[in-house]
């Protein structure tokens, strides 16, 4: 609970962007968002709202475009990945990833059977290429 206190989440991404820092940012799509709503107890309409205020605040603070990308799922956990290190939030499907644990791992010599290489893969890079890119029109129109 310690650490909590002096987290501040969107003071490290804007300084992650002003760092020049290559950043890769997987939202879920905001057609397929809903499929959620029951399951989390939030209002229809809620989460992909939710999805477009965050998408304009990652421009506002210089998240370029084409470093965010939709994905058609509904994510299971959620994580941060460096080229070593890995921040894990999973989460069961009834609540928000933000009220359950966490946990780093770490990059290891065995790529094959580690975690950090499966979620990597199967988490970042595989859904990363399969991703929508955000429209220049949906862009253009955040505020």
């Amino acid at each position: 609970m310690a650490a909590t206190k002096l987290f501040d989440g969107r003071r490290m991404l804007e300084r992650i962007v002003q760092s020049n820092c290559e950043l890769r940012i997987l939202m879920t799509n905001p057609e397929v968002a809903d499929l959620r709503t029951k399951q989390e107890e939030r209002a229809e309409g809620e989460i992909p709202t939710n999805i477009r205020m965050n998408l304009a605040y990652l421009k506002r603070v210089g998240v370029k475009r084409e470093s965010v990308r939709y994905y058609y799922g509904t994510p299971t956990v959620f994580a941060v990945a460096t080229t070593d290190r890995m921040l894990l939030n999973p989460y069961p499907y009834q609540i928000e990833a933000f009220r359950c644990f966490s946990l780093t791992i770490h990059k290891t010599l065995n790529p094959h059977e580690d975690i950090f290489h499966q979620y990597i893969r199967h988490h970042f890079q595989e859904p990363w290429e399969c991703a929508m890119e955000i429209s220049l029109d949906e862009w253009g129109m955040l505020e």
